[in-house]
């Protein structure tokens, strides 16, 4: 498994960032495949997020608690446009906080 942190802004409103992250990743032609919590980050949020009928899944989590977010991307579940739509999402989402944070 490999894990990539999503650069948050320091004074992040922790119910803004959640929206945010998903409307970035439908914005950008994903599609919310799965929206749950994970235990082991009480008061998570993890989605699993698919491209169309492409091969793979990408996993975001966001950790409120410790106000962080990452990408996971599972040897099991990779496909050849995620380390793509990793770039793009990554400036996607400096983008989107920058217009409402100061980073």
């Amino acid at each position: 498994m490999k894990e990539l942190e999503i650069p948050l802004p320091r004074n992040a409103d922790c119910l803004l960032i959640g929206a945010m992250i998903e409307k970035v990743c439908v914005s950008s032609g994903l599609q919310v495949a799965l929206k749950t919590t994970l235990n082991k980050f009480a008061g998570s949020t993890h989605g699993h997020f698919k491209n169309g009928t492409d091969k793979g899944t990408l996993e975001i989590t966001w950790w409120p608690a410790q106000l962080r977010a990452w990408f996971s991307i599972q040897g099991g579940r990779n496909g050849k446009w995620i380390d793509q739509k990793v770039v793009l999402l990554q400036e996607s989402f400096r983008t989107a906080f920058s217009s409402k944070y100061t980073l």
